[in-house]
């Protein structure tokens, strides 16, 4: 019979990244808890400024584009990081870099708590997503080598836990440290959590010391990097600069389809493709990296929307903003402890289905709101959104790992994220893009129905007093209806997840081949 403290997670000699993973039977609980801690680190991090982005607005004196650039360009960030995240996993060992993962990430929000202006800050931020690209790919690989094909959904919902803590407790902890500290406390307080995450995955984790023989396509990454670039400048830079009115956009549009076509050229010619193929041959995971990237969109997007739109159009306190995105949260905590239960009684595509539903449930009165909206309609609803988004989180978890070889997982898992920041990043951009766009709409149409007859009379119209406090009252409208729209373009990205039901496959009897 095996010892007690054989290693039970054991790698292929000749397999891919992530094999010199190896942890044991003894400290396996102990061995979650450090992955939640580091999911939590990496996900709070990514929410808890959220609230905080009107006082950071001001401190830094920038308007509401150039804000959202802290938030996009950390998710961009990760996005040209984590294809890398598998070829370091192989050279230099997965337990070496999601250490030193979690150090440099803990140092990079140092750097952004003492930041003193926005290019400063978003320098910053770029360096913090860069450092903290490994740790959501590198966690998930080690939750899915402690997994059995009968446990895999369970642990994957622990890791959603860990995902959602960001959803559920970054808000409200955002909301208290800004009110009462300084918005920069909010990056200060992920130095205790990465010291003691760092601490016990070095002590908790074996790692074998073993070099993979695997080159690093550095074509590859660099054109993949520069077209995903592109576009996300394109998106965030479009609004400013008017779109296709700039030649920086033609540009931006000129170089990002050229490197992406040479990427696709360097993919099918290579002997060694930046991403293996085999990844694309598994419809499984593909179907599931789909979902993956369509949810995460849906929730960042939600995550940032509300907070702005409560404090800037309808005047909630920072405190009350950050308890009433509480609700989300639980609601995604909620789905992801009941989706492996329910996998149990129906089929993926059933309960996918039923997921989708009711995250439009959840969507779909915001995009009737108005300026006076009580509390109530502000938490019921996003808690039924949330329960869709974890349902769909275990599904694709689940999906994507069902059928993909133990050799590509690591490879796999940092696709799978790659997509996610990808879909993160975009989704806010996009966002970003119609609240400002039809912000300026709606308010020159609104302006341009204003007349002596619909004040009060011409004393009215002829004070300046009374025609600022209107000009407000209209601009305040006008963002209402923006955000409107943008609920809107959530429900389109929510209904645009049916796809995938034609192309599932049964993935709750699959398992996964290790060769």
């Amino acid at each position: 019979m095996a010892s007690k403290k054989q290693i039970i997670q054991t790698a292929p000699q000749n397999g891919g990244g992530g094999d010199d993973i190896a942890t044991m039977t003894d400290h396996r609980n102990w061995l979650i808890l450090c992955i939640i801690v580091t999911i939590a680190l990496h996900a709070i991090d990514a929410t808890i400024i959220n609230v905080a982005l009107p006082h950071m607005q001001g401190s830094l004196q920038a308007n509401f584009d150039q804000i959202s650039w802290v938030i996009t360009t950390y998710l961009l960030a990760i996005v040209i990081a984590t294809p890398l995240v598998s070829w370091f996993a192989h050279r230099f060992g997965a337990k070496n870099l999601l250490v030193a993962s979690i150090l440099l990430f803990t140092f990079a929000s140092v750097m952004c708590g003492l930041a003193l202006s926005l290019d400063s800050m978003i320098a910053a931020r770029f360096f913090q997503g860069a450092a903290g690209a490994p740790l959501i790919p590198l966690s998930q690989t080690i939750l899915v080598r402690l997994s059995t094909n009968e446990d895999r959904a369970k642990l994957m919902g622990i890791m959603g836990v860990g995902v959602m803590m960001g959803p559920v407790l970054g808000p409200t902890i955002g909301g208290y440290i800004t009110e009462y500290a300084s918005w920069r406390w909010v990056f200060f307080i992920n130095v205790p959590l990465g010291l003691l995450s760092a601490f016990g995955l070095s002590v908790l984790l074996k790692r074998r010391l073993r070099m993979a023989d695997r080159p690093f396509n550095l074509m590859g990454y660099a054109m993949l990097a520069i077209s995903i670039a592109c576009l996300q400048l394109s998106l965030d830079r479009g609004e400013t600069l008017d779109w296709f009115d700039s030649a920086e956009m033609y540009a931006y549009l000129t170089v990002g389809c050229a490197a992406f076509w040479m990427f696709i050229v360097n993919s099918t010619t290579s002997n060694h493709p930046f991403i293996p193929p085999e990844l694309f041959k598994d419809r499984n995971f593909m179907v599931g990296t789909f979902l993956y990237f369509l949810v995460a969109a849906n929730m960042t997007t939600a995550l940032v929307l509300q907070p702005t739109l409560m404090q800037k159009v309808m005047g909630y306190p920072i405190l009350d903003t950050g308890i009433l995105l509480i609700p989300r949260g639980l609601g995604m905590m909620l789905g992801m402890a009941i989706a492996p239960k329910i996998l149990q009684l129906v089929s993926a595509r059933l309960l996918l289905f039923i997921s989708i539903t009711i995250m439009m449930i959840g969507i779909y009165p915001f995009a009737y709101l108005n300026v006076e909206a009580p509390a109530s309609s502000l938490t019921a609803p996003p808690f039924f959104h949330g329960i869709g988004l974890g349902l769909t989180f275990v599904i694709a978890s689940t999906m994507s790992y069902s059928t993909l070889r133990q050799d590509i997982q690591v490879d796999g898992a940092t696709f799978f994220n790659l997509m996610r920041g990808l879909g993160q990043a975009l989704g806010v951009s996009l966002i970003v893009s119609v609240v400002s766009r039809y912000s300026q709409i709606n308010q020159t149409e609104l302006m341009e129905r204003i007349t002596t007859l619909t004040l009060p009379d011409e004393a009215f119209w002829q004070s300046s007093q009374a025609m600022a406090v209107a000009t407000l009252e209209i601009q305040r409208q006008a963002a209402m209806i923006a955000y409107s729209n943008a609920y809107i373009a959530l429900i389109v990205m929510a209904l645009s997840i049916f796809a995938a039901l034609a192309f599932m496959k049964d993935f709750q009897k699959s398992a996964p081949s290790s060769q």
